[in-house]
């Protein structure tokens, strides 16, 4: 079975128990979803995660029905409403024919949410290189050896996150992250969009950091070149912003202003978001 947060979940055109779908759906198609985070009742920027679901699911040439964006967002509504859901995540995943690439199956559930505690957000984390890519990073498509790589990985070492390195020696993004550097006083650098999947906290970032007059540098930096770097940081839906204190034997700063200042921006944009909606 899927692991659900909550039992009831949103499957094709209706509502159903959790304990009715088999993980084996997945299996031998075409994956596409977006995670999304639920806060005070309300799914964060969800507007932009239903685009950028259709273009993965454009990229990866499987059919779309402009239609769907109106049925995914009552199956989101449904989902929240049903399961009483306040806090949480939720995953909406659509699964299509290998061959034919038509939809097979339209699913929408709660996951578990694991959030960094306070002193992490605080003291930073830890992370490691791991050299490895994405198929084809532009679309948000289920990759299961990778993520569970990464899984043991994270678990075996004790890390918060693995960052991907790929073959040219380039830092890419994290496992289920991506990954920000501060280069300069006001200046940050990020991999470019062609090489990463855009996350849609990265992209709010940017927006912020750009708008509040902060150059962003989107080209990637080598692996064995950051000796420069003042602080880095995660961004991605369940840690927003989150500095990392340590990568392989760099230590970065937890308290740089730049960086500290980016992620009070990032929760005041939450904060608009929430009261527009309520």
């Amino acid at each position: 079975m899927i692991v659900c947060a909550h039992p009831h979940i949103w499957f094709d055109h209706r509502t159903v128990e959790c304990n009715v779908i088999d993980s084996q759906l997945f299996d031998g198609c075409v994956a596409i979803y977006e995670v999304l985070r639920v806060q005070q009742g309300v799914s964060l920027f969800l507007e932009d995660h239903l685009y950028r679901l259709q273009n993965s699911i454009i990229l990866a040439s499987c059919k779309w029905d402009s239609q769907w964006l109106i049925n995914l967002e009552t199956a989101v509504a449904a989902v929240i409403k049903s399961n009483e859901i306040r806090e949480g995540k939720i995953e909406i995943s659509l699964t299509f024919d290998r061959q034919s690439r038509e939809l097979q199956h339209l699913l929408v559930y709660s996951l578990p949410l694991s959030l960094p505690i306070p002193t992490q957000y605080a003291s930073g984390v830890d992370t490691m290189f791991y050299f490895a890519a994405r198929g084809n990073p532009e679309i948000k498509e289920k990759d299961a050896s990778l993520r569970e790589a990464s899984d043991i990985i994270i678990q075996k070492r004790n890390l918060f996150e693995v960052i991907l390195v790929d073959r040219f020696g380039r830092i890419t993004e994290g496992s289920r992250s991506n990954v920000f550097f501060v280069t300069g006083q006001n200046e940050v650098s990020t991999a470019p969009s062609q090489l990463v999947l855009g996350g849609i906290t990265r992209n709010k970032v940017i927006e912020i950091a750009r708008s509040n007059g902060i150059l962003v540098n989107e080209k990637p930096l080598m692996y064995n070149e950051l000796s420069g770097v003042q602080a880095l940081f995660l961004t991605g839906t369940s840690p927003k912003v989150l500095p990392v204190r340590q990568l392989e034997e760099y230590r970065f700063s937890t308290d740089n202003d730049l960086m500290r200042h980016l992620i009070l921006l990032y929760d005041e944009l939450i904060t608009s978001y929430l009261n527009k909606c309520h």
